[in-house]
């Protein structure tokens, strides 16, 4: 999903920034949920299962398509990616959160 295509479904989807705290903490995508990536297989049950979820790292780097997988394995039915990470969402000139 671009982060344009994202911007017109927020209240749609579950967003997971998977970016660490302190990141998140700087400036997210409103609405999203931090997760961190090495915390997920602890929390992930946090996260609805009746959701359209999209994982935002900070580049959209295939790395984090694993954690999509281990969603999917867990009963997650939609998980897809951020197309360039939340860079690409700055780029874009998108609102942030603080």
């Amino acid at each position: 999903m671009t982060p344009l295509e994202l911007r017109g479904k927020l209240n749609e989807v579950y967003v997971l920034d998977m970016r660490p705290e302190f990141m998140f903490e700087q400036g997210h995508i409103k609405g999203s949920r931090n997760i961190p990536y090495h915390l997920l297989s602890k929390r992930f049950q946090e996260i609805p299962r009746d959701n359209k979820i999209v994982v935002v790292d900070y580049l959209g780097r295939p790395s984090y398509i694993p954690q999509g997988w281990f969603l999917k394995y867990k009963g997650y039915k939609d998980v897809m990616m951020l197309k360039g990470g939340f860079a690409a969402w700055e780029k874009e000139g998108l609102p942030l959160e603080k």
